[in-house]
């Protein structure tokens, strides 16, 4: 009975283990690729949609406000203080929704960056088996210190400060009316 030794993919250099490693090789590095170009656009839509809403939120109800304010100078200094408390809510509010947005851009830049790397690493054409798995080792000490995304505070502190705004305007209406 002959024993058949195995052969080890470190010493052997065929055509085929080449073949094999570069197909990997590609796939890996248009893998990191499209997950950085998927990182990049969530970047872009992020400052996209900031800009949008602030200039939304801002520009409408301070424009709202203001005219009530321009329009009854005989406002009562609770309707004032009430209305000093809203808009500043709403500057907490648009303060934390930046800071929020600014924080989630650093989260996609870092992981549009550490794909980026991946995808470098894995650039070099027709690696042999050692290569390969240095690469793989790597592009896994690139993950190594990976956060997911934290709690997103800063926007359940925008959100209660919207609140707030809208509590302290309804209060002044009420005052208004009654």
């Amino acid at each position: 009975m002959e024993i058949k030794e195995e052969s080890n993919p470190t010493t052997r250099d065929s055509k085929d283990l080449r073949v094999m490693l570069e197909e990997l090789r590609r796939q890996a590095k248009d893998r990191h690729f499209s997950r950085a170009n998927l990182w990049n656009g969530e970047v872009n839509k992020i400052e996209s949609e900031l800009r949008n809403i602030s200039f939304i939120i801002s520009t409408t109800l301070i424009t709202i406000t203001a005219s009530s304010f321009f329009i009854n100078s005989k406002m009562t200094a609770a309707e004032t203080t009430l209305l000093a408390l809203f808009w500043f809510s709403l500057a907490l509010s648009l303060i934390c929704g930046f800071i929020e947005h600014l924080r989630i851009r650093k989260f996609f830049l870092e992981a549009a960056r550490r794909e980026s790397n991946a995808e470098r690493t894995w650039s070099k054409v027709f690696p042999s088996w050692d290569e390969y798995q240095q690469f793989t080792n790597e592009v896994d000490k690139l993950y190594i210190h990976f956060k997911d995304e934290e709690i997103p505070t800063f926007l359940y502190m925008q959100l209660f400060f919207i609140f707030m705004a809208l509590v302290f305007l309804v209060w002044k209406s009420l005052l208004i009316v009654y």
